[in-house]
């Protein structure tokens, strides 16, 4: 009998990949978000801090003036001009519209009141130490003619103007105080992007505990 002999060849084992562990996946995806989100949130409060330095930066944009149209009630004397200014909460983001009572008197027309004041009304703004004051632009040569069209103080706006607090002066004597804030939008993005990155380093503390 013939006996044959099988050769066996050795078999090579492929190894097997080990599947992830389902833990880590969710802890590195976890990771990864909370990665995302401390950085939109950090974008978030740049964008909150830039605007709020811009608004704080931000000069007299425009001015305007000019003598004011009386309102005299029949048989009566006319209605007194307030030094005011409305808003009188003003932001950064705000026009200011304003009215000067000046030398309080009533004149004809309003050539009437710049040949009395020696010229026409002007602002003049200061943004460096944050003062707004009436002047005069020089004198009036002009002849003036008899149309009754009364006015007496001044009215007009300004802005916008800078966070701080700011000085309205009447050239006639009498000044107001008031304070310019930064527009609620500004606020808001700062208040939300503060908040966020508390969040994101108290959550990054109790993970690390």
């Amino acid at each position: 009998m013939i006996n044959s002999r099988i050769r066996h060849e050795p078999q090579t084992q492929v190894p097997s990949r080990a599947l992830p562990d389902w833990h880590d996946v969710q802890q590195r995806s976890s990771d990864g978000s909370q990665r995302d989100s401390v950085v939109v949130t950090q974008i978030f409060f740049a964008m909150a801090v830039l605007s709020l330095v811009f608004s704080a930066a931000t000069g007299a944009a425009a001015a305007s003036i000019d003598y004011r149209p009386a309102l005299i009630p029949i048989g009566e004397p006319p209605l007194p001009v307030p030094l005011a200014i409305e808003p009188q909460n003003p932001t950064t983001a705000d026009t200011i519209a304003f009215t000067a009572p000046l030398d309080g008197e009533l004149y004809s027309n309003s050539c009437f009141a710049a040949v009395a004041h020696v010229g026409l009304p002007v602002l003049d703004i200061d943004a460096e130490a944050r003062t707004i004051n009436i002047s005069f632009n020089g004198i009036s040569s002009e002849r003036c003619i008899l149309v009754y069209d009364p006015v007496v103080g001044a009215f007009g706006d300004f802005g916008k103007l800078s966070t701080g607090d700011w000085t309205f002066l009447n050239s006639h004597g009498g000044s107001l105080n008031f304070t310019v804030v930064p527009e609620p939008s500004s606020l808001i993005l700062f208040v939300a992007g503060a908040i966020g990155l508390l969040g994101c380093g108290w959550r990054r503390r109790t993970r690390t505990t």
